[in-house]
């Protein structure tokens, strides 16, 4: 069977055109931790580590710390996406619990210290959390009695607050609802006596009492609108950190009760995962003295470091801290540096282990597109690395300085001698990142707009170009859709030479006109005009065509309500500007305009597609063909859009996420971090 299935896959290659001596390579320089939520738990002295994008768990053992160990999987090499993304190791059951990362799933590994020898271990059960609660992760699990109790994010913006409940006997799934709160994370959380306390996004603390399972009246409200980012205890009082600056640090005093006692502690320092230590709540590189109640400078070798969490080794407690991200070099791909560390004698012991690489499943990829210097560019979603491709198969992960480029981005566009990446910043400012390919020197402009200074844009969704003039227009945007989400921002820079970027513009757009924009998914500008796709918080979506010298003058097409699914795969290369003609690819439909009697509301010709898996992910073109992408395959098209040729992904289970064209190849990067190479011979 095996040898008829390697057959097919060989003919299937041939009849695709497909290079098969190289092809397809894996896109994964290193396994990043996943320090979202809680990606580590102790067992004896192994610690386990979870990884994105691919659903790892490595062992690292702490008396031997020179290697890492690929010890449990959640699926095979085939499938990527589901991650461990919260762990907690049960002893007196030997039971590993995890709980995922973008999935609704709780896996079980039984009997954990007899298989310690053994390596790439799959689950002995999966239990799954309903679907309609729209849970897409779990966070930080506390376990009380026969319970385990697991913070979440979900995507139903409006709802309560929710955690969910597993029972460790009969492996039932309860997902709790909290009515006196809405929020769609329920993030940090900790345990005093019989109290769950749960942090959420709006900066109030919920209250469960895992003795009656019963949700509680009170709410501690920090009276801030942040994340609650990380709490902990010193056995009576409650602590909690903010996600925001300055002061970002509460204690609370009485937290069971419903006369409370809030304090805010100043001083000098960030937001911080807070590790309990004689005394002391551990920050990154300050201490807080529980006794006297302030916060304290520490001087230490580990400073550079992350606090992680506590570590037992024999009967001592130490702390384990981690690099906080970012390698120096390229000489350090594949390594990843903890410290163990000791605060009462100040010692730290360094441990540096080199990544386990896996020989098909790789990270995942955003982004691609064509440089003018002959190569490729790729960017990945999550670890944030980003790469240059030179046929036949130089994969190269992008220097600055000699240092790594470490940055996710969400929208590459080729710019004259210029590569320009859309980078997302987290809680800080998105980046637009500027590659000269002459004389590879990067410039950074970030998308910080002067009169907005409340508002974080921290996503760069959109790029497009207008030669003539040198101008770059960016839309932000992001993939949330909550009352917090910011409304999106149009903006325009004029790249004036190598040595200038100029100061950001913002485009005063009319927001009602478009509906309150969430996010700008595509953007391509044809003169006088910058044609765009947007989305709001109700997933509706509309494409525009605007003038960028008067921002009023504008024709829009309401495409109606999307499925959940489609918003994200809505892809910034779906608007193909081409000599008099626009193509435009929104969901499973293909629009062609004619640009000099541009009507929204009249294309020239529409291409409908049927099915799940026939969604436009990307559009391309050359002198003679259009290209368009699907999940599992792409189309090719004569310039009448009359069909030519179809061509199949030959792995099904795999998708595409993006097409670029490059000499006499079309490449193809895929969900499970491959980069395939098709030969044009149509």
């Amino acid at each position: 069977m095996r040898s008829n299935n390697l057959m097919f896959l060989f003919l299937l290659l041939i009849s695709v055109n497909i290079f098969p001596q190289k092809f397809p390579i894996v896109v994964h320089p290193y396994r990043e931790f996943d320090f979202t939520s809680v990606g580590y738990t102790q067992n004896g002295n192994r610690v386990y580590l979870a990884t994105v994008p691919d659903g790892h768990i490595y062992e690292l053992n702490l008396l031997s710390p020179t290697r890492l160990i690929d010890r449990f999987r959640l699926h095979q090499e085939d499938k990527v996406g589901e991650c461990a993304g919260s762990l907690i190791y049960i002893e007196d059951r030997d039971q590993l619990v995890v709980g995922t990362t973008w999935g609704r799933n709780i896996y079980l590994f039984n009997n954990v210290d007899e298989k310690i020898n053994q390596t790439e271990i799959l689950p002995d059960e999966r239990i799954n959390i309903p679907w309609y609660e729209e849970i897409s992760y779990l966070l930080y699990p506390q376990r009380s009695g026969n319970y385990i109790y697991w913070g979440c994010y979900h995507g139903k913006s409006g709802d309560p607050a929710k955690i969910v409940e597993f029972n460790l006997t009969n492996h039932k799934v309860k997902v709790i609802h909290f009515p006196l709160v809405k929020a769609n994370y329920t993030y940090a959380t900790e345990l005093i006596d019989d109290i769950l306390f749960i942090g959420t996004e709006t900066g109030k603390i919920l209250k469960f009492d895992t003795r009656k399972r019963k949700v509680m009246d009170e709410v501690i409200d920090l009276k801030v609108n942040s994340l609650v980012f990380s709490m902990s205890t010193d056995g009576e009082n409650l602590y909690a950190m903010i996600k925001s600056l300055p002061d970002p640090m509460f204690k609370i005093e009485n937290p069971t009760e419903e006369n409370y006692r809030l304090i805010r502690i100043s001083g000098n320092y960030s937001y911080s995962r807070m590790v309990p230590f004689d005394g002391y709540l551990y920050l990154d590189s300050r201490k807080y003295n529980i006794e006297e109640n302030r916060i304290e400078y520490v001087k230490r070798t580990y400073q550079p470091y992350k606090m992680f969490g506590k570590v037992k080794i024999g009967n001592q407690q130490l702390i384990l801290g981690v690099t906080p991200g970012g390698y120096e070099s390229t000489d350090e791909i594949g390594i990843k540096e903890f410290r163990i560390i000791n605060p009462r004698d100040e010692t730290t012991g360094r441990i540096v282990v080199r990544d386990v690489k896996s020989s098909s499943v790789g990270a995942k990829l955003q982004s691609l597109a064509p440089g003018p210097d002959g190569k490729l560019y790729l960017s990945t979603y999550w670890i944030g690395f980003m790469y240059s491709f030179q046929k036949p198969d130089i994969l190269t992960v992008l220097t600055d300085n000699g240092k790594l480029v470490h940055a996710q981005a969400d929208v590459i566009l080729p710019f004259k001698e210029y590569m320009l990446f859309g980078c997302y910043g987290g809680e800080f400012p998105a980046k637009l990142r500027i590659l000269n390919t002459t004389q590879n020197s990067w410039r950074t402009l970030e998308l910080s707009i002067p009169e907005e200074i409340n508002r974080i844009h921290s996503r760069i969704t959109s790029l497009a170009v207008d030669e003539t003039t040198d101008r770059i227009f960016i839309g932000s945007g992001e993939k949330a859709l909550n009352k917090m989400t910011p409304d999106a921002v149009l903006a325009e820079m004029r790249l004036h030479s190598e040595e200038e970027i100029s100061h950001l513009k913002p485009i005063k757009y009319n927001a009602q006109t478009l509906h309150n924009p969430i996010r700008f998914v595509a953007l391509a500008y044809s003169a006088p005009f910058l044609y765009g796709i947007s989305y709001n918080r109700k997933k509706e979506v509309t494409f525009f065509q605007m003038s960028v010298v008067n921002p009023d003058s504008i024709q829009i097409r309401e495409m109606g309500e999307i499925h959940r699914k489609w918003s994200w795969k809505l892809r910034p290369n779906t608007i193909l500007p081409d000599g008099e003609k626009l193509l435009v690819g929104l969901g499973h439909q293909l629009f062609m305009y004619n640009l000099n009697a541009f009507n929204i509301n009249s294309p020239v010709t529409t291409l409908n597609f049927e099915g799940e898996d026939n969604l436009i992910v990307s559009i391309l073109k050359d002198e003679r063909y259009y290209y368009i992408c699907f999940d599992k395959r792409f189309e090719v098209y004569n310039k009448e859009l009359e069909l030519v040729k179809k061509v199949q992904l030959p792995n099904q289970k795999d998708e595409i996420v993006s097409l670029a064209k490059l000499d006499e190849y079309i490449y193809a990067i895929t969900k499970l971090g491959l980069l395939y190479r098709f030969e044009k011979q149509f």
